[in-house]
């Protein structure tokens, strides 16, 4: 898109640079918002990750100016309840690159159920993109 001569702007959670290679320069169009390193993949971690990205990417989001399309890739999927809101507040449309069936995988396998908390949590998540379309 930006050979097309596009404006792009790229919000990205810190978790990006792990294992960048050394002497790593961002480019000026990209904008790391901080989150929880998650150095050791835990239930407890993964939630202070995703919550606290959730709330630093709006907070980076505000200060990046206008634009009219919010990209959001998932999994993670906390996050896409953060790109809702940016676009909401930005007055942008919402596009949702969905890269997993989740959470139709973790049903059929039996990690959890669709009435459990997680998956009327993920049932409210969907309603929000629905309201977006």
């Amino acid at each position: 898109m930006r050979n097309a001569g596009v404006n792009v702007q790229v919000l990205a959670s810190s978790d990006s640079l792990l294992g960048a290679p050394e002497g790593y320069k961002k480019p000026d169009y990209v904008t790391f918002f901080e989150t929880f390193p998650l150095q050791e993949k835990t239930l407890v971690n993964r939630l202070k990750n995703n919550f606290g990205g959730q709330r630093a990417s709006i907070k980076a989001a505000e200060g990046m100016g206008a634009f009219d399309v919010v990209v959001c890739t998932t999994p993670p999927l906390l996050l896409t309840t953060s790109a809702i809101k940016i676009a909401k507040r930005k007055g942008a449309k919402l596009v949702l690159d969905v890269r997993d069936v989740w959470p139709d995988v973790a049903y059929e396998m039996g990690s959890f159920a669709p009435s459990s908390l997680y998956g009327r949590f993920f049932s409210h998540i969907e309603d929000m993109t629905d309201e977006n379309r």
